[in-house]
């Protein structure tokens, strides 16, 4: 199913699939869904089936579309850490901080790793041997950040993209001043052999892309005719009245043409070949 075929979903009312997007500018906070997908799943050993004993969810990172091309896509379609990139803070297991009773803490494997051996078996966390943690220091030594992993399963950029508009979580609308807020997981699998025990972090990051809109929540959080049809020969335009009501439609060729113009600088877009 091809990314820009995709059903586009009206809002309040039936829009023509043959029609493309504008989207009014305004001051109003317009809703939208949370978009979120896991984009990969990692793990420091070739298998991805160790059951972890708890999950911790990291503080999401922002970052600009380009960057996050450049971080997970740098060579295409293709999902890729680069080893170049292991100094990213926002990779780095040291760098990443994560929420528990209320309070902020600062991501250590090694500490996570000997409480959920702790629990796992039933004992405090200074009962377990000094060899053992010793050489837990020593085998999450080198693991430093996720371009350190080595076992992975992933998505392509155009199934990740895909999956988010047949999922109903974005509409492409191929307009250059549109962007949705999407949230990428990447589901990190921590396997210690030295104690037989694994945990689960997830890394989240949060961009924006391009040419691409939020699905709204359901119908009570609808803007009538928010994002209209735009004619050959004209683009409709909407005016918001002081109560943030459509209030009347103008058809003014001569500016939509000057529009047309000023929009031809370089704006870093979704491949529409991948």
């Amino acid at each position: 199913m091809s990314l820009h075929s995709a059903s586009k979903h009206s809002l309040c009312h039936t829009i023509d699939n043959s029609s493309s997007y504008t989207q009014i500018s305004s001051n109003y906070n317009q809703p939208y869904t949370d978009a979120k997908l896991i984009l990969a799943t990692l793990s420091n050993t070739n298998s991805l089936e160790h059951t972890p004993e708890f999950s911790l969810d990291l503080f999401p990172h922002e970052l600009s579309w380009s960057d996050f091309l450049a971080t997970f896509y740098k060579n295409g379609n293709g999902f890729n850490i680069s080893h170049y990139n292991a100094g990213l803070s926002i990779l780095g297991f040291s760098k990443q901080k994560y929420m528990s009773a209320s309070n902020d803490y600062k991501l250590n494997l090694i500490n996570e790793l000997l409480k959920a051996y702790a629990s796992k078996n039933n004992i405090l966390e200074n009962e377990i041997l000094t060899h053992k943690q010793m050489q837990l220091t020593l085998e999450m030594h080198k693991l430093h950040s996720l371009s350190s992993l080595v076992g992975s399963i992933s998505l392509p950029l155009d199934s990740a993209l895909n999956q988010l508009v047949v999922s109903n979580q974005l509409v492409y609308t191929g307009e250059l001043e549109h962007s949705a807020k999407v949230t990428f997981r990447i589901h990190v699998l921590i396997y210690s052999k030295t104690l037989d025990t694994s945990i689960s972090i997830n890394f989240n990051y949060n961009t924006s892309i391009p040419s691409y809109r939020n699905e709204y929540i359901n119908s009570d959080h609808c803007i009538p005719k928010l994002y209209h049809t735009a004619q050959e020969k004209g683009v409709m335009k909407l005016k918001l009245n002081s109560s943030l009501l459509l209030d009347d439609i103008i058809v003014d060729e001569e500016e939509d043409e000057e529009d047309d113009d000023a929009s031809d600088g370089i704006t870093t877009l979704p491949s529409k070949k991948w």
